[in-house]
């Protein structure tokens, strides 16, 4: 069983702005590359993981995603995750048929390939729906789906709800597994704290903790 990884990333200093009360712009970029780094290397250790995929558009969040070895799908124009997970799911679409494609937020720093590989073994079979939530926040972890399934994707706030709502509209085979470390993702400078407790050699925790740490005042 093998499949097709996808993550959206919005990247650039506009990126992650439920942290701008904390975290500025430049901040939130660093953040948000040091993020996809550590996703793409658990990802990278997944057997069943065929082809690895970051639209955005950001031209240095795709420079930081062929550094590691993925495809990176740049977008013409600014769109919203759905957006950009639309133009990369037509593209393999047309090159791949009905193989599986997983869709992944960028913001799961924490993401353990043996979650990954388990989430895609579920998927694999008859065709189906695979939604995973996220834990705190009613948002979508990941689905997993047949490339050429008609399913509307909507991440977002509360997309979970949505993603189950579209899934039992559609008549589609549903199923719903936590997955674990695929279950946390970033939205609030709080949530550092977790990333360097639980990955302290990690990218996102190397950068989690300069960020986190208490700054001089400057003197004009």
């Amino acid at each position: 069983m093998n499949a097709h990884v996808v993550i959206a990333v919005r990247g650039g200093t506009a990126a992650k702005s439920r942290c701008a009360d904390r975290l500025n712009g430049r901040d939130r970029e660093g953040l948000v590359q040091a993020m996809l780094v550590d996703m793409l290397q658990a990802l990278s250790r997944c057997s069943s993981v065929r082809t690895l995929h970051v639209v955005t558009q950001s031209p240095d969040i795709a420079c930081t995603a062929e550094r590691a070895g993925a495809s990176a799908i740049l977008e013409p124009a600014p769109s919203d995750l759905n957006g950009a997970f639309e133009m990369a799911r037509a593209r393999l679409t047309a090159r791949h048929g009905n193989e599986l494609i997983a869709f992944l937020p960028g913001d799961l720093p924490l993401a353990a390939a043996h979650d990954v590989e388990r989430l895609l073994a579920l998927a694999s079979g008859e065709p189906k729906i695979v939604l995973a939530p996220a834990d705190l926040d009613g948002g979508t972890a990941a689905v997993v789906h047949p490339a050429d399934l008609p399913f509307p994707l909507a991440f977002g706030p509360n997309s979970f709800q949505r993603h189950q709502a579209a899934a039992h509209a559609g008549g589609f085979n549903l199923h719903v597994t936590h997955a674990g470390s695929l279950g946390f993702d970033v939205d609030h400078p709080g949530d550092l704290d977790l990333v360097v407790a639980s990955a302290p050699h990690g990218c996102t925790a190397t950068v989690a903790r300069s960020l986190l740490a208490p700054r001089k005042p400057s003197h004009d």
